[in-house]
């Protein structure tokens, strides 16, 4: 169900109920009736939610399997400015993510090459220090 998803998606974003309902202009009641599944939630409202979660309408459906093809009714059902808003929205919060993605794996990338780096540089000083602690060792005299 949306509701139980965006009541997890809510308390992982350490929100209250009374933050989220207040930033989409509802009651804190009407919040709480969807996220228990009392109350239906149309399309431009859990768009609203997505935005006040800061997630895109796509995230709070991931979890949702069995409400598909009612979704998809209530989409159908939009006029054609919001439908387009609806699908927009979605298609940039997609894009978000990727650049998003993009971002960890060049951070990661990055990482990885400062690691190595500091590797060489260590076994560098290792070797400075090997071979000043040769020059400093005492030398035999041989007869």
């Amino acid at each position: 169900m949306i509701g139980t998803r965006i009541r997890e998606l809510r308390n992982a974003r350490r929100m209250s109920l009374s933050e989220v309902a207040e930033q989409a202009s509802i009651s804190t009641a009407t919040l709480s009736r969807i996220e228990t599944g009392k109350q239906n939630i149309d399309v431009e409202l859990m768009t609203l939610i997505a935005r006040v979660l800061h997630l895109s309408p796509h995230d709070l459906l991931d979890a949702d399997e069995d409400g598909d093809g009612v979704l998809a009714d209530k989409i159908a059902t939009l006029n054609a400015d919001s439908r387009a808003r609806f699908w927009r929205d979605l298609n940039g919060s997609r894009k978000r993510n990727q650049i998003q993605k993009k971002k960890v794996e060049d951070l990661s990338l990055e990482v990885e090459e400062l690691l190595a780096q500091i590797d060489f540089l260590r076994g560098e000083v290792d070797r400075i220090r090997q071979s000043l602690a040769v020059r400093r060792a005492p030398r035999r005299v041989t007869r």
